[in-house]
Parts: C-alpha cells; structure tokens; sequence
C-alpha cells in the first residue's frame, strides 16, 4: 500500500513538473531573445564608407568600442585590400584588436561582420580609410585556399561598403543566447509533450 502511494505521489510530482518546464521554458526562450536582439542593435556611433578619406568619430564614454564591416550579401567586400585606422588628437594610432570567430548578421541585401575591437577614451578620434588588410592570419590562410571560389563572387563596389563604430558587445553573449534558446525550447516543447503523454496515457 504505502509503495502505491509512494509511486502514485511520484506519479503527482513528475506531472507538475513537467507543467512547470512550460512556463519557465517560454520564458527563458524569451530573455535569450531580447539578449541577441540587444547585442545585435548596439548603438551605431558613426559609418565612414570606402570612398571616404577621412571622418571625425566622438567618444562621450570610455570603454571597449566595435567595428563592423557593412557591404552587400554575398559580395566579395574587399577586406584583405582595405581597412580603417583610428588615431587621437597627438595623431597616435589606436589598437585594433582582430575579431575571431566573427559575429555576423544579414539584414535585407547587406551583410554585416564584426572584424575589431578598440578601447577608447573620452574625446575625438579621427577615422581614415587606408590600404592594407583587416583580415587576420588565419583568415588570409582561408582565402588562398578559396581563391578560385571567391574569384567567382561578384565584387561589392566601394560606394556600397562601409566601416561602422558601435558600441561593444561580447562575442560570449552571442554565444550564450544561442544556447540559451536551444535549451529554452527544448524545455518548454519537451514540457509540452511529456505533459500531453503524462496526462492521457
């Protein structure tokens, strides 16, 4: 008797629980969202294209700032010819530190990837676009190997490629939110079926 009704609150249990894993489920799937969404719509600060020699960038706040590369989808964008540089009012170049492995979105025909990092201080900068390579070791390993697939691609024109200055979010959140939905959605569809199964067995 006290068995049957061991496994009879057992039986109770697991039901609500497998109720529970809904609500919470929704809701985390939620919180993971608004992270991608907050990472992904980091303040634009300023955007300097290709054909622009030179441009003034205003930091009202000290910290870690991004750059992110802006040029049609699926378009070769010139990134191992051109990159950008940063200098102070003394004219001393700021640090660009390489992105990898790169965060990127498409949004309607452009594509959009996040190729450095910098810190900054308060004050003004000016941005200017030089020759060189904004690509690092690796990834210039990777395009030798691909050069006959990417001789295939068309080539972005200048007027459509740009460098933008946001704000920094970590590649880890990016991470994070991915998994976050996995796990979230696995929870509260799980919830769902284990609930519906538990209930009309």
């Amino acid at each position: 008797m006290d068995n049957q009704i061991n496994l009879a609150d057992v039986n109770i249990l697991l039901k609500c629980l497998f109720v529970l894993c809904i609500p919470v489920g929704i809701f985390l799937l939620v919180m993971s969202i608004k992270l991608l969404l907050y990472v992904f719509n980091a303040k634009l600060l300023t955007e300097i294209h290709y054909t622009e020699s030179a441009k003034t960038l205003t930091i009202t706040k000290s910290g870690r700032y991004a750059i992110w590369v802006k040029a049609p989808a699926y378009k070769y964008n010139h990134l191992d010819k051109i990159t950008i540089n940063i200098s102070d009012y003394r004219q001393e170049s700021l640090n660009l530190r390489s992105v990898f492995p790169r965060a990127e979105k498409v949004n309607g025909s452009n594509s959009m990837a996040k190729i450095f990092t910098f810190f900054a201080n308060e004050g003004t900068y000016e941005l200017k676009i030089v020759k060189g390579s904004s690509v690092n070791t690796l990834e210039k390993i990777m395009l030798y190997l691909t050069k006959n697939i990417i001789s295939q691609f068309k080539k972005a024109d200048f007027e459509e490629c740009s460098f933008q200055i946001m704000e920094n979010r970590p590649i880890i959140f990016i991470a994070f939110g991915v998994l976050s939905i996995i796990i979230s959605s696995s929870m509260a569809l799980g919830g769902f079926i284990l609930t519906i199964t538990a209930f009309f067995e």
